[in-house]
């Protein structure tokens, strides 16, 4: 709808849902959450988690993820039990990260610090999780992975490795490729600003 933006997302999510139950062929979805954004205003009225003393910008931040992520909950909860479980990949993942500047947050950095919490300002991790029934075990990749790495992994799960176009990245679930990348990070970015900007291919 034109006023998506001010959707919740509960509502992205349930009409997520509602699209998925009413599909009778195979489909992609991409759902975007937006309550877990500055000015985590979400988190400031809807407190599930109280720490007197941290800092407020970092409490309302938490408690915004904890909404969000109850709300992915149920969409996967939805999908792992019915029949779609078998035949379907999910990817949670964010788009970039929220503290950039270290200098910024030092109040949550230095209450982080003092509390022993692994807080990231100043770092560009996002977060990357997979399901699919052909993952077998539970899988950490722990070596540095970029967002160019994304669609050639879905590309490998659901079985696709021929499709034109591969992407910049490589399947995260292949070790010998995480450690023998063709283009760097740097030419990545490169191409794909091309790609966006003209008619590359």
């Amino acid at each position: 709808r034109e006023d998506y933006n001010k959707w919740s997302d509960m509502q992205v999510i349930d009409n997520i849902k509602r699209y998925i139950w009413s599909s009778d062929t195979t489909f992609c979805i991409l759902g975007i959450t937006i309550d877990s954004h500055m000015p985590f205003n979400y988190g400031s009225e809807h407190v599930y988690y109280r720490v007197d003393d941290m800092p407020k910008t970092m409490s309302a931040y938490l408690n915004c993820l904890h909404y969000t992520d109850s709300c992915i909950g149920i969409l996967v909860d939805s999908i792992l039990n019915s029949p779609l479980a078998s035949n379907t990949t999910i990817v949670i993942t964010g788009d970039h990260t929220i503290f950039r500047d270290a200098n910024t947050f030092s109040d949550m950095t230095e209450y982080a610090q003092a509390n022993d919490i692994n807080f990231q300002a100043g770092k560009t991790f996002t977060p990357l999780i997979i399901y699919s029934p052909n993952i077998q075990g539970n899988i950490h990749v722990t070596d540095t992975c970029y967002q160019m790495d994304i669609f050639p992994t879905i590309l490998h799960l659901i079985g696709a490795e021929d499709y034109y176009w591969k992407g910049f990245g490589v399947n995260l679930l292949d070790s010998v490729a995480r450690n023998n990348r063709p283009i760097t990070e740097q030419e990545a970015f490169i191409l794909s600003d091309k790609i966006i900007r003209a008619n590359w291919f």
